[in-house]
């Protein structure tokens, strides 16, 4: 994270240790409402803020965690967490893309090759649940599919109060269908986000 300089990451000033040995990470302060939250509440105070178009106001938002996601993966690293709930937005239009703490780095040929499943099961991609577990950028690119299909639906695409059946829902990744109020080009980009083939 220290490494990523972008106006939608937030910044590490300092890494050390204190006192007792322990490490000790300056960031930057982040004020503002968790995305999520918005999304969940339609009368939620941050939107008396908002004076367009709902829908417009959250692809803005949802285009500079696009730009913040392409960044990282310039510099090779992997969020592999990515939904509403880690999408910060404060009062002047920010918007951050948070907790990276799940982050990992590619190696040469594009790869991240996990022990095991890390991430958010209603949110995940097929290959983080299938073995071997071969992540790539089109993990990324998967939950952001879900994040769009999370904001334009108010839900994460893969529901379950069961975590193992909510990751069988990730691994198996059915096409959605969508009602007529999402609008058919958006529909069709999530879809194809959210393949289950990440070619």
């Amino acid at each position: 994270m220290g490494r990523l300089d972008h106006p939608n990451i937030p910044p590490v000033h300092m890494l050390g240790r204190d006192e007792s040995g322990r490490v000790v990470m300056v960031m930057k302060q982040i004020e503002g409402e968790s995305w999520a939250e918005m999304i969940g509440n339609p009368d939620h105070q941050r939107w008396a803020s908002v004076h367009v178009d709902r829908e417009e106001w959250n692809l803005r938002v949802f285009m500079q965690i696009c730009h913040a996601v392409q960044y990282a993966h310039s510099q090779d690293i992997l969020h592999r967490d990515i939904k509403a709930t880690n999408v910060m937005v404060g009062d002047y239009g920010q918007v951050y893309l948070i907790d990276w703490g799940l982050a990992v780095e590619l190696d040469a040929y594009g790869s991240y090759h996990a022990r095991s499943f890390a991430g958010t099961p209603s949110h995940a991609a097929p290959e983080m649940v299938q073995t071997p577990h071969i992540l790539s950028r089109a993990t990324d690119v998967y939950q952001l599919g879900a994040l769009l299909h999370e904001v334009l639906t108010g839900a994460p695409p893969h529901q379950s109060a069961d975590t193992l059946e909510c990751l069988q829902l990730a691994q198996c990744s059915e096409p959605i269908t969508y009602t007529e109020a999402i609008d058919s080009s958006l529909a069709k980009l999530i879809r194809r986000a959210m393949h289950r083939d990440p070619e």
